[in-house]
């Protein structure tokens, strides 16, 4: 998949980096000091294409979206065998690269599946954490369709990565269509701009609320995967995104496990391995502080009229989650997908610069790198695992199927 590693490069050398009239002093000196020529790399690049020096975005303004779906009921789940062995043909014949399945003896339709959502950034910091239970009929929520409900102390509070109020969200929404681009439109609203807002006052003591025009220094740059909800849900709220001076940078379909940072570190595996083990289902509401917060916040919200046992599941799900997310969550583990898929550099001293060697170990100026400018530089074809070639040709109306780009480019919003 060397063409959308490519990609990744051009979108990364477009969208990190900020022209600035004279050399920064700091990065001169960093520069200057770095003995691996790989931190430096892309730097070069970028400033000679564009005839003028530039400086990283930070840390902190760059961040990585992506959500999980563990499965969870109430106690605590027997171990299953951890090595499974299978043959490469017969998984290739049987049309699913999947090698496990559920048997007879499974939990499988004693809990509810928890949509579990987070962001995370490259200064190795947190956002609030937000869970969604989707799927709901209308007996089970008769007077709503998009439901949230905002809890005290359910959050992260490990290590200093959550920058924020310490509460999280959990959302309630009907089965029924555009339910999943409302919850991506609401959570843009909600949680990433105020996040973003929130990590500038924090880190620079910039108060977005205050001032009608934010520094393009303040750039921020998002990263998320072609999910077509969540597509939609930039269609709606591009211009905010934009007038909060954020890129939206969707990354290549089929290559999120080496592109998306929550999929490079092992944060989401200690999370669905972790979350079995736990339970407060012998914990009553009176010596379980977060079991009796979750039942004061539902209770508020009138018409939930979810069954007994998928009720208890939500709730011993929520008493554990943030426990597990303080395990897994740590700055390290955070810090180590922005490092594996390329966006900051390794160096202690600097980890602000974007690796390219990083990204080939996985924008031009129309915003997206297309099939034919590869074709045109005699970049070879891209083949997936059983040697077939893969070619990026969708048009815009299939916009998750494309290769990496910018939404906030001109040429993608004309």
């Amino acid at each position: 998949f060397f063409r959308g590693a490519f990609g990744l490069a051009c979108m990364i050398g477009s969208t990190h980096f900020i022209p600035v009239d004279k050399e920064d002093p700091d990065v001169r000196r960093e520069l200057a000091n770095c003995k691996n020529p790989d931190t430096r790399m892309l730097y070069d690049i970028v400033t000679e294409v564009r005839q003028t020096p530039v400086v990283p975005v930070k840390t902190h303004l760059i961040t990585s979206t992506d959500e999980t779906n563990p499965y969870h009921f109430v106690g605590s789940a027997k171990e299953e065998d951890k090595h499974k062995i299978v043959l490469a043909d017969s998984v290739r014949q049987s049309g699913s690269y999947a090698c496990w399945v559920r048997d007879d003896n499974s939990k499988a339709f004693s809990g509810t599946r928890i949509n579990t959502t987070l962001t995370t950034t490259a200064a190795r910091t947190l956002f609030q954490p937000v869970f969604c239970v989707a799927g709901l009929n209308e007996r089970e929520m008769p007077n709503h369709e998009f439901l949230v409900v905002k809890v005290p102390g359910l959050c992260v509070s490990s290590g200093g990565v959550l920058v924020g109020e310490g509460c999280g969200y959990v959302l309630f929404t009907r089965d029924t269509p555009g339910a999943k681009q409302e919850k991506f439109q609401w959570y843009h609203e909600t949680v990433l701009v105020p996040g973003i807002n929130h990590h500038r006052l924090e880190f620079d003591e910039f108060d977005a609320s205050l001032n009608s025009e934010i520094p393009e220094e303040l750039r921020a740059v998002c990263y998320s995967d072609g999910d077509p909800a969540q597509v939609a849900a930039f269609d709606s709220t591009l211009e905010m995104l934009s007038a909060n001076k954020i890129m939206n940078n969707k990354q290549n379909a089929s290559r999120s496990a080496v592109e998306q940072g929550l999929d490079c570190c092992p944060i989401f595996k200690i999370y669905q391995a972790e979350l079995p083990k736990r339970t407060a289902k012998y914990r009553p509401p009176e010596r379980c502080p977060m079991k009796r917060k979750i039942r004061k916040a539902m209770r508020k919200e009138a018409g939930l009229k979810m069954a007994p046992s998928k009720t208890e599941a939500i709730e011993d799900f929520l008493c554990v989650a943030g426990d597990v997310l303080a395990k897994a969550c740590t700055p390290h583990n955070i810090g180590l997908g922005f490092e594996e898929n390329g966006q900051i550099d390794r160096e202690l001293e600097l980890g602000r610069y974007p690796s390219l060697n990083a990204i080939f170990a996985t924008f031009d100026e129309f915003g997206e790198c297309l099939d034919e400018r590869h074709d045109q530089m005699n970049i070879p074809n891209d083949v997936d695992r059983d040697g077939n070639v893969v070619r990026r040709e969708a048009g815009i109306n299939q916009i998750h199927m494309k290769r990496c780009l910018c939404y906030n480019h001109a040429s993608i919003i004309e």
